[in-house]
């Protein structure tokens, strides 16, 4: 894996090589605030919705667990790997069709299926690839990301997917198959954010979501400034309970925002809680004070 400051210098260019663990994750999805540390009881059913440009995008579906994410995350990976012998995403430009195709043409690569195992995408998450419920763990995840619906709107045009459109079993092996803006931002071409998944493998659950998040927010020109109180409401899909857990988790984001920062993305925090981002030089290592 490159270090620290390499990583950032390639993310800043989008030079990012398939054969490095970085999840190359649709923008529109990483905004999205269906991510949560974990979930007691019974799962809500999310809905969201974000306009880019003169595009309209909605995803709804159950909240997702930071376990969740990371299946997530772990396929965009391993599905990146597939067309790794390409090139890197920089030098892609011949990859993506861009010509008109005929209607229901199978061969755009509208939809990339990765060939895996339930233990490879574990492993990718950090726990044992032979582990028979981390397996399972994988399985329950894939079931609810498959009932996640993206759906994309440009004034009386649209279109629908989930977000894992498929997945099968092949005796021992599994295919996935992902939608279409999660193949194009894993190709590299379009609005993409970057997780470095080393890192991710290493973060506790609420570090994994702000780790998602702030990859999204801190994608693109100069990160804007965004509140405790904010961070902390895109960070978990159910409100506080009261003052006092609202407080509990200001501080919680304030602990993993150090780990959670984007490669050579520095903030600090100021007495009223508001986190101010900066951009640093090649050397500057990213954390939060």
């Amino acid at each position: 894996m490159a270090s620290m400051t390499e990583f950032a210098r390639r993310t800043a260019a989008r030079e990012i090589d398939a054969r490095e663990e970085v999840a190359r994750q649709d923008l529109a999805t990483a905004i999205a605030e269906i991510f949560t540390p974990r979930v007691c009881g019974d799962r809500r059913v999310i809905k969201t919705e974000r306009t880019y440009g003169h595009v309209t995008v909605r995803i709804a579906g159950p909240e997702l667990t930071a376990t969740d994410l990371g299946v997530l995350l772990a396929l965009y990976v391993l599905a990146a790997r597939n067309v790794s012998d390409v090139a890197p995403c920089a030098t892609r430009g011949g990859l993506m069709p861009l010509e008109r195709r005929d209607e229901n043409a199978a061969d755009g690569l509208d939809s990339l299926a990765v060939h895996t195992t339930l233990g490879e995408v574990a492993a990718m998450i950090g726990r044992d690839p032979r582990d028979t419920r981390a397996k399972d763990m994988v399985h329950g995840s894939l079931q609810y990301l498959m009932m996640v619906v993206v759906s994309g709107g440009r004034e009386n045009r649209w279109a629908a997917n989930h977000l894992i459109s498929a997945a099968k079993d092949e005796g021992g092996g599994i295919v996935v198959y992902l939608n279409f803006r999660a193949t194009h931002a894993v190709m590299g071409a379009g609005q993409w954010a970057a997780v470095d998944m080393a890192r991710f493998r290493e973060a506790s659950e609420i570090e994994r979501v702000l780790m998602h998040r702030l990859a999204a927010h801190c994608t693109g020109g100069a990160p804007l400034p965004v509140s405790l109180d904010r961070l902390a409401k895109t960070c978990w899909t159910r409100p506080p309970k009261n003052g006092d857990d609202a407080r509990k988790r200001r501080n919680r984001i304030r602990d993993a925002l150090p780990y959670a920062l984007p490669a050579n993305v520095t903030a600090t925090i100021d007495q009223k809680g508001l986190v101010t981002f900066r951009r640093g030089t090649r050397n500057t290592r990213a954390e939060a004070v």
